[in-house]
């Protein structure tokens, strides 16, 4: 057997932080919809600062809000949590680049298939 060296992707190639999922929302959705974040909030049954808050960074997408807004514009609860994991770990990396790169990276060997 063929021995495979798995080497994740390098966040720390990234040089700034992906858009936020509350900025998603509101210019790739919202907006080209005409749909305020209230009356969304009033749609998907929560409550509005819920999603003005999100849309201005203060507050991060749950797993609640990411069911109900797949829902609503009929895509995925991944899409809106990965949005999230995305900007939480790039806002991680760019403000923190030094101290990971100054972790050594250990290689994993697995059994190719």
């Amino acid at each position: 057997m063929t021995k495979k060296t798995y080497r994740a992707p390098s966040l720390l190639a990234m040089k700034r932080v992906t858009t936020h999922p509350g900025e998603m929302l509101d210019e790739e959705f919202l907006k080209p919809l005409g749909v305020s974040a209230r009356a969304l909030a009033s749609e998907i049954d929560v409550p509005a600062n819920r999603l003005t808050e999100m849309i201005a960074g203060r507050r991060g997408m749950t797993a609640d809000t990411a069911i109900r807004l797949a829902r609503y514009f009929s895509n995925s609860a991944e899409f809106w949590m990965n949005l999230q994991a995305m900007h939480d770990l790039t806002k991680e990396v760019v403000g923190k680049r030094k101290a990971y790169a100054k972790i050594k990276t250990r290689k994993i060997e697995t059994e190719a298939a």
